[in-house]
């Protein structure tokens, strides 16, 4: 007789913000943004996909703002990675 082994999924989800210093208030989300801002985004998304070894992120949510009214403001790009893993 055969042994019987139920596979299991897993769902890993990882969350990465990218966090930049601006000069200025940017209005909207990224894709308002200027363009060479937006460059900026996809390269550091780049490196971060290479470094982390990660096949497809998605963008969950960007903003620009500042933590207190005398620091500079800042953008910061929420990306998640979603991985299926089959446990066996």
């Amino acid at each position: 007789m055969s042994e019987r082994r139920d596979a299991s999924v897993r769902l890993q989800r990882r969350i990465f913000d990218l966090v930049a210093n601006v000069t200025g208030y940017l209005p909207g989300e990224l894709k308002d943004w200027p363009p060479q801002i937006q460059d900026q985004i996809y390269e550091a998304m780049e490196r971060l996909m290479k470094r982390k070894r990660l096949k497809r992120v998605h963008i969950q949510a960007s903003r620009c703002g500042r933590d207190l009214p005398d620091e500079p403001y800042h953008v910061v790009v929420t990306i998640c990675d979603q991985e299926i893993r089959l446990d066996s």
